[in-house]
């Protein structure tokens, strides 16, 4: 559930690879189709202009996206050579860690101020 800057849920459906979001009154504001991505830790944060983001890792692809919400705009991509098993975003929303199968980690600053929907 997202509150800013409209007050939304977001849904995903594992079956049909979509993306939902609906506003609390349950009108659908938005669906995406997201077939060539494999969702995993779906994290919302909020940035200094109080808009918040759904980031989460495509383990299909190796990546980590942001998507701008309620409306579900691709902000943001970016792929990594190593394998994804893990992600925690930190309490003030500032930084992730990655976890890569082979046991390594990465740090990443997601950025959510300017769009990039490469």
């Amino acid at each position: 559930m997202s509150a800013n800057p409209l007050p939304c849920v977001i849904l995903h459906s594992d079956e049909n690879k979509t993306l939902y979001s609906y506003s609390i009154n349950g009108y659908l504001l938005q669906s995406i189709d997201i077939f060539s991505e494999s969702l995993n830790f779906p994290t919302i944060v909020r940035n200094s202009f109080f808009n918040d983001f759904l980031i989460y890792i495509d383990k299909a692809n190796n990546a980590i996206v942001v998507r701008e919400i309620p409306y579900l705009e691709k902000r943001n991509k970016k792929q990594f050579d190593k394998h994804i098993n893990a992600f925690v975003m930190s309490s003030n929303s500032i930084f992730g860690v990655l976890g890569h199968t082979d046991g390594s980690c990465s740090s990443i600053y997601p950025s959510i101020s300017n769009k990039d929907n490469n």
